[in-house]
Formats: C-alpha cells, sequence, structure tokens
C-alpha cells in the first residue's frame, strides 16, 4: 500500500501524472486513480503506456460520476481497467457513469469506508468501486505473481458475473460484476 498525493489542498487534482509515475517507480503493481476527466492528456496516456507496457502495472480508474455517456480519462484508455459502479441488484447506481469503454461494474453504492479522523462513514460512487477493484486486482496479482498487468485485466473482465436481464446499459458497463472469486 503505497499513498500518494496528486491533489492540493483544495482538493483540485494538480499532479496525477507524477504520482502515477512515482507510485510506478516504488513498485506498485497495480495502481488506483478514483478520479477522471472528460480532457484527453496525451502527456497522461504516454504515462500509462509506460507504466503498463515497460513496468508491468496495471492501472484501474473510475468513470465518473455525472450519470453521463461521456468518455473520462484515464478510464477511456485502452490499457486502464474502466469501473462504473452498482448497487446491490448489480444495476448502475444513479450517478455512475456509462459508455463502450466501461470493463466492468463492482459495488458503489453505501459502501462503509474509512473517513477522515478515524472514522467511518457509507460513501457511493466509482471512486469506491474502483477502489474495490484495485483491491481485487492486488489479490489476483499476488496469487498469479508472474502473470503480466493484461493477464490481469483479462481475468477482472472475462470471470465477471453478467448482468441481471433488466439492465438498461446492455455493452455500457463493460463484461459484467466482478467475481473476485472466480478471478
Amino acid at each position: 500500500y503505497l499513498p500518494v498525493k496528486v491533489t492540493n489542498s483544495s482538493g483540485e487534482i494538480i499532479d496525477s501524472n507524477e504520482g502515477i509515475l512515482y507510485a510506478a517507480l516504488m513498485g506498485a503493481k497495480v495502481i488506483n486513480c478514483s478520479y477522471g476527466s472528460n480532457q484527453f492528456s496525451q502527456a497522461e496516456a504516454d504515462i500509462i503506456s509506460y507504466v503498463t507496457d515497460e513496468l508491468d502495472v496495471l492501472v484501474v480508474a473510475s468513470s465518473g460520476n455525472d450519470d453521463s455517456n461521456t468518455l473520462v480519462y484515464p478510464a477511456a484508455l485502452d490499457q486502464v481497467v474502466a469501473v462504473c459502479a452498482l448497487d446491490q441488484d448489480d444495476t448502475k447506481i444513479s450517478i455512475s457513469n456509462f459508455g463502450s469503454y466501461i470493463d466492468l461494474g463492482a459495488p458503489g453504492e453505501s459502501i462503509y469506508a474509512p473517513s477522515f479522523q478515524d472514522s467511518y462513514t457509507y460513501r457511493s460512487g466509482t471512486s469506491v468501486s474502483t477502489g474495490i477493484v484495485s483491491g481485487a486486482a492486488i489479490l489476483i496479482r499476488s496469487k498469479f505473481p508472474h502473470e503480466s498487468w493484461i493477464q490481469i485485466k483479462n481475468r477482472l473482465i472475462y470471470s465477471c458475473d453478467p448482468y441481471p436481464s433488466k439492465n438498461n446499459f446492455e455493452g455500457l458497463l463493460g463484461q459484467g460484476r466482478l467475481n473476485i472469486a472466480r478471478a
């Protein structure tokens, strides 16, 4: 576990590229990006290509919380595992983004999680879902340490449980809901 601060004191993301590179150079094998932007950045794409292809790092990113079919980066980059947020019935939560670039979904509604000053609270959104997928990726990488980032990404995606037939977002929420045991 290696926390890397990429925000200023107001919480605005200012150093995400440097943070990704730093984490990878420090030995991280999975990087969680619980943030995103609808603006493509060639520098971000280049750094993610470098850490995946040269340093064998898996990058997991949230799809955003705008209930939109807009591309969000870095999640929309091919090397990244793009995550949407689901409720207890494996249905997209109202705020989660969707789109053809999404790889899979994970629980993201009313998740009991750490908060400030040693307390806990309930959180919802794709950042929560992304943290769950990142944790799963870490478990899988520890179980299969000789597999590459792309093999771990494929394990995550192709071991998903299918969405219920009532899904109104067919083809826009990825392969299905994360299934850690099957992966």
